[in-house]
């Protein structure tokens, strides 16, 4: 079993140190293991580092000081404000933080998250985390990435929704319109109304991941522009490959030229 991360690699040198000694510890953390059972670095060189200064220390008071000290920091770090803590750190790879060895708070997290929500970046991968709450796994699902797409970045500025959907886009819609719209932030009306081409929400709505919201939207504009015509949806669907206005003016032209 690897253990996983500074934190825990040290709170099991440290639990060794108790139990075993000193002499246990340094023989760990410079035991040359077999690399076809274990990584290259089993203990993280930060950890062997923090241990190897410890260990260099001759006085026994001043080294108990020393371990002293390196408990209580661990213990700092292990508590829920820790968690807290980190979880609120700017620039860390999360994504790595939830790959880790660590026995999460998830009780006093939550209640943090609910009294002041926890930074998107932070939540994004939450959900990896053992043991993590469906409620804060639903709110990593829908958070919007400004860092990972423009659009998301504007909708997090405050850029109104039928602008940002109004704007083309290169390519597919790669996400983030559906965590735009699971985090509300963006309705699906909205998309069918303003997004441009056409072609790309109906796509997204055809695929077979799509919310049921999204396909409720779409046949409720389709009733209100063309009714029953059978013909007027068919010449929107045939001209949807080309059409480069949104959904609701696709349906609109379809149904007047049918009409008309």
């Amino acid at each position: 079993m690897r253990v996983r991360g500074k934190t825990a690699q040290l709170r099991l040198l440290l639990n060794l140190w108790h139990r075993n000694g000193p002499a246990a510890v340094a023989e760990l953390i410079e035991a040359k293991l077999n690399p076809v059972g274990f990584s290259a670095a089993v203990i993280t060189p930060t950890a062997r580092s923090r241990v190897r200064k410890v260990l260099a220390v001759r006085d026994e008071a001043t080294r108990r000081a020393r371990l002293d000290e390196l408990e209580a920091e661990i213990a700092a770090a292990e508590s829920p404000e820790g968690q807290i803590a980190l979880l609120r750190t700017e620039g860390l790879d999360f994504g790595k933080v939830y790959g880790e060895t660590r026995h999460w708070h998830w009780d006093a997290i939550l209640a943090e998250h609910r009294r002041s929500p926890l930074p998107g970046p932070a939540l994004v991968d939450i959900g990896d985390a053992r043991g993590c709450p469906p409620e804060l796994a639903e709110a990593g699902r829908t958070q919007l990435r400004p860092w990972q797409h423009e659009a998301e970045a504007e909708l997090a500025a405050g850029r109104p929704a039928a602008e940002v959907l109004a704007t083309p886009r290169d390519g597919p819609y790669n996400g983030w319109l559906q965590r735009a719209t699971a985090s509300g932030v963006v309705t699906w009306e909205q998309v069918l109304r303003h997004a441009v081409p056409a072609e790309l929400p109906l796509k997204l709505i055809g695929a077979n991941h799509s919310a049921p919201e999204a396909r409720a939207a779409l046949a409720a504009l389709v009733g209100a522009a063309c009714g029953g015509d059978a013909e007027a949806i068919v010449l929107a669907l045939r001209m949807a490959g080309d059409f480069p206005g949104p959904v609701a003016e696709l349906l609109t032209v379809a149904a007047a030229t049918v009409s008309g």
